[in-house]
Formats: structure tokens, C-alpha cells, sequence
């Protein structure tokens, strides 16, 4: 069994990924939720539908941690599994699945189409960070090359995102990535129209990140 992180621990209802986008499951917690069944209930069911399956239950199990931080079990299902599982459920319960199942889905296709545009925003902001470096090379800069990176992690830092984790962003997330990026693009614009020095035209930068972040985040940064 894998550890789920503790920040895991206030809801069953999973949040779509581009890491888990092309391998969608239902936890066992997520199953009770929807069914309004008690989970050591659905968990029960679970491990005999894995026996009857011939299915080792360890390679489906996983570990997370409820309210008062202890450590408890679940079960993660694809799509076929789960629709075997509630086979047995009643009408209501088994439509209330396969109507979250069909919400997954569209989220998976949401996630890898924002992916998708955001990595054409991204790519947009990296040619207008490259004017940026030649600009401020041509101004004396030696170390104008950090500004792809420094860029980076400002704009990460605004939005409270962890480096290296962006394959592991929720549709809302990815979104705010490309506003951001958008707004970083516009100001290299706008500070190179300017002439502005390329030290100010960083600042300008962070500033209408941060500008934006009150509105997509819903509070100051």
C-alpha cells in the first residue's frame, strides 16, 4: 500500500490531474460518499469482489489519513471495477456512480486541453522572456539568463504552487497558470515598448502577477 499526503484527509471527492488524467480511478472513500454507504461497508464489498476476481487486494490498496491523523485503508478502482462492484447497488446508487464517473471524465478531457493551451501560453512567454534576456544583456546584464528561472518561481510562488508540480495541477489551477503567464508576456511587452530598465520591467512583471493573483486567488498576495 502508498501513503496518500494528510492534506488528503478533508475529502473522498478526488480532484483532477494531468498526472492521473490518462488513468482515472474512484476510491473506496469516494464510493461511500456518493452512496452514502459506510466505508468499512464499501471496503468490505471491494475485497470480496477482489477475491472473487482472483485479484490481489494489496495492488489496489492504498493508505490515508482521517480527521484525528490516523492511518486508514481504501481502495482505488478503475472504471470497470467500480461498475462490477455496484452491479449489486440499487438503481439510485448505481446511477449516482456512473454520473461521477461520467463528471471524471470530463474533467480529464478539461485538464489535458487546458494543459495543452497553457503549454502554448508558455511558450509565448518564453520568447518574450528571451527579448527580455537579450534586452537586458545588450544592457550590461551578466546574469540575465536567471530570468527564465526567477520568472518561473515568482510566478509560482504568487499562485502558492510548488516547483515541479505542475503535471499534478486541477483544472482551475492550470488555468490560473495561464492567466499569469499571459499577464508576465504583456508585461515584457509593455516594459520593452517602454524602455523601460530591464530591472523595472521584472518588477512590473511581478506586479501584474500579483495584481491578477487578488482576483484568481480571492485575496491579497
Amino acid at each position: 500500500m502508498t501513503k496518500h499526503n494528510s492534506t488528503q484527509q478533508s475529502t473522498a471527492i478526488q480532484a483532477i490531474t494531468f498526472a492521473n488524467a490518462d488513468n482515472l480511478k474512484m476510491s473506496s472513500r469516494e464510493i461511500a460518499e456518493l452512496t452514502n454507504k459506510r466505508h468499512d461497508h464499501v471496503v468490505r464489498d471491494i475485497l470480496k469482489m477482489l477475491n472473487s476476481l482472483d485479484l490481489d487486494a494489496p495492488n489496489f490498496g492504498d493508505i490515508y489519513f482521517d480527521t484525528q491523523g490516523r492511518k486508514q485503508a481504501e481502495y482505488h478502482l478503475n472504471q470497470e471495477l467500480t461498475i462490477t462492484l455496484i452491479s449489486g447497488y440499487s438503481v439510485k446508487l448505481r446511477h449516482a456512480i456512473v454520473k461521477r464517473w461520467m463528471e471524471l471524465e470530463k474533467q480529464a478531457v478539461a485538464v489535458k486541453s487546458l494543459r495543452l493551451d497553457g503549454k502554448e501560453v508558455r511558450k509565448l512567454e518564453t520568447d518574450a522572456i528571451k527579448d527580455l534576456v537579450e534586452y537586458a544583456e545588450a544592457s550590461g546584464s551578466k546574469s540575465a539568463n536567471m530570468y527564465y528561472a526567477n520568472i518561473t518561481r515568482m510566478t509560482n510562488s504568487i499562485l502558492g504552487i510548488e516547483s515541479g508540480q505542475r503535471d499534478n495541477l486541477t483544472v482551475k489551477q492550470l488555468d490560473q497558470v495561464r492567466i499569469a503567464e499571459t499577464m508576465v508576456k504583456m508585461a515584457i511587452g509593455d516594459g520593452l515598448e517602454q524602455s523601460l530598465p530591464y530591472k523595472e520591467i521584472y518588477k512590473l512583471c511581478k506586479e501584474r502577477v500579483s495584481s491578477i493573483a487578488v482576483l484568481l486567488l480571492g485575496g491579497v498576495k
